[in-house]
């Protein structure tokens, strides 16, 4: 996909291919009942530095809300990210996050690090590999794993129209897999229609696969300067169809939107 603040926390490689500085607001609200996490608020800044484009720097806040089921409450995470286009299609990204909370395993704090790689060879080609923990922070003394994250997109019609992605998380230490599929589609300028698919097999990691599977459909709609999306999340949870909930995002950014 295009590169906008929030890729301080999907992908920091992805800021080196901003135009211009990009901020955006992005509220999830999810069941608290179920045991699909995400609820929350994210704000996030980034901007190619004056006279040195080729260098990005981003940076975000999210404050968490897991589900009624974890034992421990509200947490805030605090990012900052630093992206290098090295070539035209080649961009290397770090990202530092720290994440704390009133009580909990988190409460004296975390700090962990991100590496990551967009490629963009070619009009209709794009890859990209996020690292996420490289350094297995502990947390109560037990080393979170690293997970490596690639995706792989396609644009068939080398536009925007139609784009393909598939990509997956794989847990180095445990050994899960869990693969995601994207499509988006632009119908008309400024109209993007967006669905994503996500395979969860083993959500709390227990042994036990759950194989649930997560979608998320959604519009967004870009001006030139501004855009909102929304996004309906459904799927099953613990291998119970249901509704999730609902995703709302907003940007404003330098650059000019259709591009």
């Amino acid at each position: 996909g295009d590169s906008d603040a929030s890729s301080v926390e999907k992908n920091p490689a992805s800021l080196g291919f901003l135009p211009s500085w990009s901020g955006v607001y992005l509220h999830s609200e999810l069941d608290p009942a179920g045991t699909v996490g995400g609820r929350g608020d994210g704000f996030f800044l980034a901007s190619p530095l004056p006279y040195l484009s080729m260098i990005s720097l981003g940076a975000g806040v999210q404050l968490l809300r897991p589900p009624t089921s974890f034992p421990y409450t509200n947490e805030e995470k605090l990012s900052l990210a630093l992206s290098v286009r090295l070539q035209r299609g080649i961009a290397l990204g770090i990202s530092y996050a720290h994440l704390w909370a009133d009580r909990g395993p988190v409460a004296a704090g975390i700090d962990t690090i991100d590496l990551a790689l967009a490629l963009r060879p070619a009009r209709w080609l794009a890859a990209a590999l996020v690292v996420h923990d490289l350094p297995s922070p502990a947390v109560q003394g037990f080393p979170l794993q690293r997970v490596w994250e690639p995706e792989v997109a396609v644009r068939p019609w080398k536009t925007s129209i139609v784009e393909i992605a598939a990509g997956a998380r794989f847990g180095e230490r445990r050994g899960d897999v869990d693969p995601h599929f994207r499509l988006w589609l632009v119908p008309t300028p400024g109209l993007t229609v967006k669905a994503d698919v996500e395979w969860r097999r083993d959500v709390d990691l227990d042994g036990q696969p759950e194989n649930d599977v997560r979608v998320a459909l959604g519009v967004a709609i870009d001006l030139e300067h501004v855009g909102v999306q929304g996004f309906g999340l459904f799927g099953t949870d613990s291998g119970v169809a249901r509704a999730h909930g609902f995703t709302l995002a907003a940007r404003i950014s330098g650059d000019r939107y259709p591009a």
